[in-house]
């Protein structure tokens, strides 16, 4: 995400939309270690830390895993892989605007 619109609940909005979006009995996520916000907002969401490792530029990176109830498909969606970005994007930007414009 560009850093103009850091900190603006946009990566929030963003997740909210693929936990409802996706149905699956588990989702996992990874970033950085050293992401503080991504990590925060991961377990605000609820994913629970489960694994850590270096990656072979220095990289330290964390692992986050979520278990959903009621789910209807067995399948596990890793968050990043295969997901059109920039139509998620557009869609949950829209969303987030009309949101502000209604505040």
């Amino acid at each position: 995400m560009h850093p103009n619109y850091f900190r603006q609940g946009i990566a929030g909005v963003l997740m909210k939309f693929v936990l409802k979006t996706f149905k699956s009995n588990l989702l996992v996520v990874e970033t950085g270690l050293e992401n503080g916000p991504a990590t925060n907002l991961y377990e605000k969401l609820g994913f629970i830390e489960v694994h850590q490792w270096d990656r072979n530029h220095g990289i330290r990176k964390i692992r986050f895993e979520k278990h959903t109830k009621n789910r209807a498909s067995p399948q596990t969606y890793f968050i990043y892989p295969n997901i059109d970005f920039k139509k998620l994007f557009k869609c949950c930007l829209n969303n987030f605007i009309d949101k502000k414009r209604l505040a």
